[in-house]
């Protein structure tokens, strides 16, 4: 099974509606895909009843064959990152030290598919308790990248993007607080988007994330993806003429992701025009502030874990969240004060313009088993994040679009004003085609 069988959803619909293809035998060769290529990967951490979900699946061809679908996502296989919930199966959290929860509520994201008729096929890989990006657990070891495999597929919602790059599923929620859905995204060649906070912000985190943590959506495709926020939230046209800004070229990026980003923005300059506004962010204040604040949640998380299990808890995560210990009040109200005049600074630019489009990450993908790009130079993984930290902490959706360059995955990111996801991704739509990424 190579990756050019790779179904979408768009493909999908087209085979159902000829009769070429069920949602049966959909979720059945979804189930083949993970048992034949998941112990290479290791996405998934738990799948469920297969007599369960082809029962879904069969009630799902009922519903398409009388007319009366649930919806446009009816049938179609999805994977949950493992820090979310689905009921009728375990949240491990990636981690040997936490007991297994079993939850008796699905998380917002889950449910609200589900309600539409997708099959939730079971949980995805990411590092314990989602502390940093790139993906490997105690719990599950090293997830790797199908499509690129000598580089990590990132992470922390990594399980998620690879679900997706290795076919067993259409769509996939993850979880971002600091470009966990974006940076594996634009490291296996998927797209990743994280909504606005008014929509996402995980509001069930703990405190040092409630500001920060998102919920977010994994697809093969742009347009697989505007599907889905189509059928579960709303649709918008795009703009007749597309208004755009660019980020400060000062902005700290690697050799070739800089390479990457300047054809990006010529293509653009030569499709619609000049950039309206130039974005200069303060990166001072935003790697302060992120630290502040996701160390401090780091420390959070730590603190819940039973005293007896924590010789079980990846060194990693038990250093970030030392290091959180010593984020006082007095820090995360400087951080909440950083993440108010980001915003501001982020709202006037689109004033003037429809999107910002930046390096999704601004540097090579780290090699696997690796936590931060060589040319990076930086011990922190969360210090080559800060182009996708800095919508965690403004709150505007933002999504990464699939790119290479020289065989290395990069991905374009597009930010949109707060509140307007649907306009962000018919705006999207129009860079897409002009990058030709699908």
């Amino acid at each position: 099974m190579g990756f050019k069988c790779i179904m979408d959803i768009e493909k999908f619909h087209k085979h159902r509606a000829c009769g070429d293809l069920s949602v049966l035998s959909l979720v059945e060769r979804s189930l083949e895909r993970i048992r034949t290529l998941d112990g290479e990967h290791g996405a998934w951490v738990h799948v469920a009843d297969k007599d369960a979900l082809l029962q879904l699946a069969a009630d799902s061809d009922a519903r398409w064959t009388s007319g009366t679908p649930l919806s446009a996502l009816d049938g179609l296989p999805f994977s949950v990152k493992d820090s979310q919930h689905v009921v009728g199966m375990p949240t491990t959290f990636g981690s040997l030290a936490a007991t297994p929860v079993l939850p008796t509520q699905s998380s917002p994201i889950v449910e609200r598919l589900q309600k539409a008729g997708a099959i939730a096929l079971g949980k995805t890989s990411l590092p314990e308790f989602s502390w940093k990006g790139t993906t490997e657990s105690p719990r599950s070891g090293i997830t790797r990248n199908p499509r690129y495999p000598h580089y990590s597929p990132g992470g922390s919602s990594g399980g998620a993007a690879v679900s997706i790059a290795q076919g067993a599923c259409l769509l996939a929620t993850g979880t971002d607080a600091a470009g966990s859905v974006r940076i594996p995204a634009a490291f296996t060649g998927t797209v990743g988007f994280k909504p606005s906070d008014s929509i996402a912000l995980s509001t069930g985190a703990v405190e040092g994330f409630k500001r920060i943590g998102h919920w977010g959506v994994h697809t093969r495709t742009l347009a697989d993806l505007a599907r889905v926020w189509n059928t579960l939230y709303d649709s918008a046209a795009a703009p007749e003429q597309l208004r755009w800004a660019s980020i400060d070229t000062s902005t700290r990026m690697g050799s070739r992701a800089k390479s990457f980003y300047d054809a990006c923005v010529a293509r653009m300059v030569k499709r619609f025009g000049p950039p309206a506004a130039v974005f200069r962010p303060d990166w001072v204040s935003a790697r302060q502030a992120i630290h502040s604040l996701y160390l401090r949640g780091c420390f959070e998380t730590f603190s819940r874990i039973d005293s007896l299990r924590i010789d079980l808890v990846d060194p990693g995560l038990a250093d970030f969240a030392n290091r959180g210990a010593l984020v006082n009040a007095h820090k995360l109200a400087q951080a909440i004060d950083a993440q108010v005049m980001l915003r501001s600074m982020l709202d006037q630019i689109f004033e003037v313009a429809d999107v910002l489009v930046l390096p999704t990450v601004a540097f090579d993908p780290p090699l696997i088993g690796k936590e931060s790009p060589e040319e990076a130079g930086v011990d922190d993984w969360i210090d080559w994040a800060h182009c996708t930290y800095l919508t965690n902490l403004t709150g505007h959706p933002s999504l990464s679009l699939p790119w290479e360059l020289e065989g290395v995955p990069f991905g374009l990111q597009v930010v949109g004003l707060r509140g307007r996801d649907a306009q962000l991704l018919a705006a999207s739509e129009q860079i897409n085609r002009l990058m030709g990424t699908e």
